[in-house]
């Protein structure tokens, strides 16, 4: 979008710099290259203005507590009223184990233990 901005500044500039050989009036050739600069300087300035605000990251909409602070939505218990989720249901198996196992605790398990 900015190069095309600036093709446009440039094209604007060759145009006026033509009409202003026609009619003699070199006088304000000097200004125009000024002009035009300021214009491709102004373009960026917008340009990275808007690059920022677009890649700016999103606000959270909680503020952030501090390290020492809970929430107290994570800090309450469920009420027994409350349903519970679909997912605390589906892990209560898992929760009930004394321990877990994982793949490496089983090959570890396979081999004898060297004294």
């Amino acid at each position: 979008m900015l190069l095309l901005y600036w093709w446009i500044v440039s094209r604007l500039h060759g145009d006026f710099i033509a009409y202003a050989e026609l009619k003699n009036a070199e006088q304000h050739i000097g200004l125009s290259f000024i002009v035009k600069w300021l214009m491709f300087g102004l373009g960026f300035a917008i340009f990275i203005t808007f690059s920022f605000i677009a890649l700016r990251p999103e606000k959270p909409s909680e503020p952030e507590k501090k390290a020492g602070e809970t929430n107290q939505a994570q800090s309450q218990p469920k009420k027994s009223s409350e349903k519970p989720d679909q997912n605390d249901t589906v892990f209560d198996s898992v929760r009930s184990k004394s321990s877990l196992r994982s793949k490496s605790d089983m090959i570890i398990e396979k081999y004898p233990k060297k004294k």
